[in-house]
C-alpha cells in the first residue's frame, strides 16, 4: 500500500480500487462513555464514566481511475467490498502494525473532478473501540515440571477502565498419558508487589478447574471471554467452562492479562511464571496481541 488503506486484507490502492487516503480528520480517540445525572439542589451535574463508546473513523479518500468508465469500474468494485455484513480488519498506511475490526457505516458518495476522480469520505464504525497490533506474540512451553518465568514488555497504550491486554493459552496433549494437566500461571508485574494474577488448571489440593485431557486433545484458556475451551485439531473450539468468575482463582486477582509497560503507572515488565505441567507430551502455547486505545 502507498497512502491508502486495506479492509478485510484487500489492499485499495491497487488498479482495481485506486483508492488513495487524503489528508482530512483523523480520530485518534473514540468518544468518552458517559454518564450525567442531576446535582440535587445545586448547580451543574455529577458526571460518571471510565470508558469510551463505539469508534466511528472518517477516512478521507481519492477514487481516480484512468477515464470515467474506469472510475465507475472501481466504485463498483468498492460497492461489492464493503456490502454489509461482518466486521472486518482495517489499516492504514499512516497508522501502520495495528488493525481496527469495523464495518462501512456511511453511503458511497462524493464530487466527481475531472470526470474521472471521485473525492468522498469512507465513514466505519467499530463496535470495540480498540486498535489491535498485527504481530501475534507468542511463547511455548514444552514438558516443564517445574518453574518456567518469562518476561513480557508490552507496546500499546493502557485503555479506559483498565490497563490489560488478554491473554490466551493454547495446549495440546499428544501422548496417551491421560492425567489431569496442571498448569498454573502466575503475573506478577515488577515493581507492583500488589498485581499477582494466578491462572489454570490444577490437580493438587486447590482442585481449580480440573480438565482430564486425552491424547491429541487441545484445551484453551482465553482470559479475555473468561472461558475454556476443548478442541480435537487446535481450531474448532467447544466451550466447556464459560464466564468463570474471579472467585474462582486460587488467589486474589483476575485471569492473567498482559499490562502495558509504557505506562506510568506500570513502568516495569511483566513477569510471568509457569509451575508445572503434568504427564508428558504436554505443549502450551500462550499468545496476545498489543492493543492502543
Amino acid at each position: 500500500m502507498a497512502d491508502s488503506l486495506s479492509f478485510g486484507g484487500v489492499d485499495l490502492s491497487g488498479s482495481t480500487y485506486g483508492v488513495t487516503v487524503v489528508e482530512g480528520p483523523i480520530q485518534a480517540l473514540a468518544e468518552p462513555r458517559l454518564s450525567k445525572s442531576a446535582r440535587s439542589g445545586g448547580h451543574g451535574s455529577v458526571v460518571r464514566g471510565n470508558y469510551i463508546g463505539e469508534r466511528t473513523l472518517t477516512v478521507p479518500v481519492i477514487v481516480e481511475g484512468s477515464s470515467h468508465a474506469d472510475m465507475l469500474a472501481k466504485v463498483d468494485a468498492l460497492r461489492a467490498l464493503f456490502v454489509p455484513g461482518t466486521d472486518e480488519q482495517l489499516t492504514l498506511d499512516y497508522w501502520p502494525g495495528r488493525y481496527l475490526n469495523c464495518r462501512l457505516a456511511k453511503a458511497i458518495e462524493g464530487k466527481v473532478y475531472g470526470g474521472r476522480g471521485l473525492e468522498m469520505d469512507l465513514e466505519f464504525i467499530a463496535g470495540d473501540p480498540l486498535w489491535y497490533g498485527t504481530t501475534l506474540h507468542t511463547r511455548t512451553i514444552t514438558n516443564s515440571n517445574s518453574f518456567d518465568d518469562w518476561r513480557v514488555a508490552l507496546g500499546g497504550t493502557p485503555y479506559a477502565g483498565s490497563a490489560d491486554t488478554p491473554i490466551s493459552f493454547i495446549g495440546q496433549q499428544s501422548s496417551e498419558d491421560s492425567a489431569y494437566a496442571e498448569l498454573y500461571v502466575e503475573n506478577t508485574l515488577e515493581v507492583h508487589t500488589g498485581i499477582e494474577n494466578r491462572w489454570g488448571v490444577i490437580s493438587g489440593a486447590d482442585n481449580y478447574l480440573p480438565y482430564r485431557m486425552g491424547a491429541n486433545l487441545y484445551c484453551k484458556f482465553d482470559s479475555d471471554l473468561e472461558t475454556i475451551s476443548v478442541s480435537a485439531d487446535g481450531e474448532t473450539w467447544t466451550s466447556i467452562m464459560i464466564y468463570r468468575s474471579v472467585s474462582d482463582t486460587p488467589s486474589e486477582g483476575a485471569d492473567p492479562y498482559v499490562l502495558p509497560t509504557q505506562a506510568l503507572l506500570h513502568p516495569g515488565e511483566n513477569q510471568f511464571v509457569c509451575v508445572g505441567l503434568s504427564g508428558t507430551g504436554y505443549t502450551w502455547t500462550y499468545s496476545y496481541y498489543d492493543r492502543w486505545l
